[in-house]
């Protein structure tokens, strides 16, 4: 959380938090319209360090009205490196919960029958949900430029297939993955070789953001 806050102190816009905490704030603040130009160009002052140029990204709040409401109570920090720690530290407890949630749930879905069935599905929304909101707000927001009903339709039955087609393959090929190879040394020494790449990601991120730094 230190060198997060560190990092995230001197580079404010390091990730799609902030125009979310920034439109909250103003919101909250002054009752400034989250969409408004003005708000826009705060976020863009905070990520840039001036306005953005046409071909740059306008890092807008683009975002579904709801998300300032789960953004207001990191409002209370002085500056976005706290709210941001914060947020992080809130994030890792409720990866921890979910997983533990998860563990019950497959319990109680190990057991069969409609009600585990449907346990087990809540938990994959809930884990799924923070994952696919901010692009289910994006989506939402281009249907709403285009004032098409059949391209809204065919944009939104893409994503819908898009996130239930890895779920339906699972569901349909459980036999094929029944015939795998059991357990044994070379799932040990997959995950040594999964765990190497994870440490190898993390220490690219972290030379990079030391670079921001210095």
């Amino acid at each position: 959380m230190a060198l997060r806050q560190a990092f995230t102190s001197r580079v404010p816009g390091g990730n799609d938090l902030y125009p979310r905490w920034v439109a909250g704030c103003d919101w909250l603040k002054t009752g400034r319209d989250p969409y408004s130009p003005a708000t826009t160009l705060r976020i863009q002052q905070g990520i840039y360090g001036r306005p953005a140029t046409p071909d740059e990204d306008q890092v807008a709040f683009a975002y579904p009205i709801y998300t300032v409401l789960l953004t207001l109570p990191l409002c209370l920090a002085t500056d976005f490196a706290t709210a941001h720690a914060v947020a992080m530290a809130a994030l890792l407890g409720c990866v921890l919960g979910t997983a533990v949630l998860a563990q019950r749930a497959a319990s109680a879905g190990g057991r069969g029958g409609v009600a585990g069935a449907f346990v087990m599905g809540a938990m994959s929304g809930l884990v799924a949900a923070p994952c696919g909101a901010p692009v289910m707000g994006a989506v939402l927001t281009w249907v709403t430029t285009t004032k098409s009903a059949v391209l809204g339709f065919a944009y939104l039955l893409a994503f819908s297939l898009g996130m239930c087609a890895l779920l339906v393959a699972v569901g349909l090929s459980s036999g094929v993955v029944a015939r795998l190879p059991h357990a044994g040394v070379w799932v040990v020494w997959v995950k040594r070789a999964f765990a190497a790449l994870m440490f190898g990601v993390a220490e690219y991120y972290l030379l990079k953001a030391g670079q921001l730094w210095i």
